[in-house]
């Protein structure tokens, strides 16, 4: 399983830049980065990541970082986040209940950006050390979406809680990302176009277009 983050940020040179110090100051990580609304909605949809760096404060969209932490709960009960803002009194009162839930690591206050990536490589490297001598969160996440889809009685949502399911699935054996989806409109199959960028020569044999039929 890869040790994948995702950068959530409203300035594209911010979002960049801490990717770039981020990568040479942290082992063994993949970072990404989104900066654009529909992109980081595409990215938290599609893309895979065990963690996300997100900034509260965006005055560019018309979500802020609170929604987009939301979302990623919704969609990947796996991944946890690491709030970063500058303002993050100004959002206590939101933030508070995600703080409930177990999945954020850490909140950090934003400041003199070699100090602030250094402090946040640490919390990475911590975070994903404990997390790979414990795969059995991972599982749980498994088990928690599965379990969400057989008991769903809606036929789309159980359909779509299936999908995130599957994908999670690759996900947690080192695809990145569901390059597609395509829905049928009877909602009884879900065609997964999933690229194959794993080193293996045996997988790499392997038609990588997952079809999920009679799912409702």
């Amino acid at each position: 399983m890869k040790r994948s983050v995702l950068i959530i940020d409203d300035e594209k040179d911010q979002a960049a830049g801490l990717a770039k110090a981020l990568s040479k100051l942290t082992t063994a990580t993949h970072f990404d980065y989104a900066y654009e609304e529909i992109d980081i909605l595409e990215s938290i949809e599609n893309k895979y990541f065990s963690l996300a760096i997100v900034d509260l404060r965006m005055d560019k969209f018309e979500i802020d970082g609170v929604d987009i932490i939301k979302k990623i709960f919704q969609i990947n009960p796996f991944a946890k986040v690491i709030i970063v803002s500058a303002f993050t009194g100004e959002y206590f009162s939101q933030i508070k209940d995600l703080l409930t839930t177990g999945k954020i690591v850490d909140v950090i206050e934003k400041q003199e950006f070699t100090s602030f990536s250094s402090q946040l490589s640490i919390i990475i490297e911590r975070y994903h050390t404990l997390l790979f001598e414990n795969p059995s969160e991972i599982n749980a996440a498994l088990l928690e979406f599965y379990s969400q889809s057989k008991n769903e009685s809606d036929a789309f949502k159980k359909g779509e809680k299936f999908e995130h399911f599957v994908s999670l699935l690759f996900q947690s054996i080192g695809f990145n990302s569901v390059n597609k989806r395509v829905k049928d409109k009877s909602l009884n199959e879900v065609d997964l176009i999933i690229r194959n960028d794993i080193e293996d020569r045996f997988i790499s044999k392997i038609d990588l277009s997952v079809s999920l039929a009679n799912i409702s």
